[in-house]
């Protein structure tokens, strides 16, 4: 492995393995990476935000912070 692998947080065979992680698995954990909420990889999940244009709009142009966008429904 290369010295910047991080097994706690990057995905590979070991954290997320086929029989858990594949959608046509059996054994399929939706939890690892299928919900729009930190799963495997933590912080570094990637969680999606829909809103309305107003509520967009209602953020302003100030610079944002991770606790600024409003919880994901």
């Amino acid at each position: 492995m290369p010295e910047w692998h991080l097994p706690t947080y990057a995905p590979d065979e070991y954290n997320l393995p086929w029989e858990k992680a594949a959608w046509s698995a059996t054994k399929y954990d939706m939890s690892l990476v299928g919900e729009n909420r930190p799963g495997v990889m933590g912080p570094y999940h990637p969680v999606i935000h829909y809103m309305s244009k107003e509520e967009f709009e209602a953020l302003g142009n100030r610079k944002l912070s991770p606790r600024d966008i409003p919880e994901w429904r």
